[in-house]
């Protein structure tokens, strides 16, 4: 008996080795999952393809789900928005109800597989609709608006509001260059010392610009702070991720600042084009901006 059972195992231990079961690592996490399986058991990441892309022949990423070369989706059978399993003939996924092959942002006339058009930054789906009323009660994303607001110009939305504010600041400097020429000549008309003098008046003028300038710079810097704090974030799924950062250019006020692109955190690549560019953006990212100073001398 003991014969036979140690042939079995020796035979058992032979077979495991000619045909070993193969197993799908996450490149998230580095958990071992089935061959067959669509998700990570551990941290629940698409498992994505490693190898070329279907469409263009580039490498592709490990975990990645688009090919970062032509942007094509590399996971077949799966949602491109939620990354729910369909089937072969299906038009529109049963779990999000988005359309399998994407949407076609009415801005640019191009096809989509994301909630926002990269281009127009249009939300494009039900989801990308909710997730922007979702982060306007977002208590430090209200915040962070409002601060971006007190340094920022206003979005084109308020331009209107903008002319009638430029409108009345211009009357106001007519007004002063106008207080400004009376006082000049009342002092040169007077032979007595005038109790407000050019040069005092330049002073004055001088200390109001640098306190302005001074409390500028404050804002904006904690205004940054902010902005930087928001975007610790990490998500689920690469989509999750594409989606918030999305919505969160959508709802930053217009900046000073140009928009350089979007520094991934999974291989610190900057990705001018925005996450949507990224094959793996679940982990993380920050919008990047070259900040410029423009300095104006106004003539009185």
């Amino acid at each position: 008996m003991e014969q036979e059972a140690e042939r079995w195992a020796k035979e058992h231990i032979e077979s495991a080795r000619i045909a070993p079961t193969e197993k799908k690592v996450c490149a998230s996490c580095g958990a071992e999952n089935e061959e067959e399986a669509m998700f990570c058991e551990g941290c629940g990441q698409p498992l994505g393809v490693s190898g070329r892309c279907p469409k263009c022949g580039a490498t592709t990423l490990p975990g990645g789900d688009i090919c970062e070369v032509c942007g094509a989706w590399l996971l077949t059978g799966q949602c491109c928005f939620c990354y729910a399993p369909l089937d072969a003939d299906a038009r529109f996924c049963p779990a999000c109800g988005n359309p399998v092959d994407g949407v076609v942002c009415p801005g640019c006339h191009k096809q989509r597989i994301f909630d926002f058009c990269p281009e127009c930054n249009i939300p494009l789906t039900r989801q990308a609709l909710e997730l922007l009323e979702d982060l306007r009660k977002d208590a430090e994303i209200s915040r962070l608006i409002e601060a971006l607001g007190e340094t920022s110009p206003v979005s084109a939305a308020g331009q209107e509001g903008l002319a009638d504010k430029r409108t009345a600041g211009q009357e106001v400097l007519e007004e002063l260059k106008r207080y400004y020429g009376e006082r000049k000549s009342k002092a040169k008309a007077s032979s007595s010392a005038s109790l407000f003098g050019s040069a005092d008046f330049e002073e004055a003028m001088q200390q109001v610009s640098k306190a302005q300038e001074s409390d500028a710079k404050l804002k904006e810097s904690q205004a940054l702070s902010l902005l930087k704090s928001v975007q610790k974030r990490t998500f689920n799924t690469n989509q999750e991720a594409r989606r918030f950062f999305g919505a969160l250019k959508v709802l930053l006020p217009v900046m000073n600042k140009t928009l350089v692109g979007w520094l991934c955190n999974a291989y610190q690549c900057l990705h001018p084009e925005g996450p949507s560019a990224c094959a793996d953006p679940a982990p993380g990212g920050e919008w990047i901006f070259r900040v410029e100073y423009e300095m104006k001398e106004v003539e009185i």
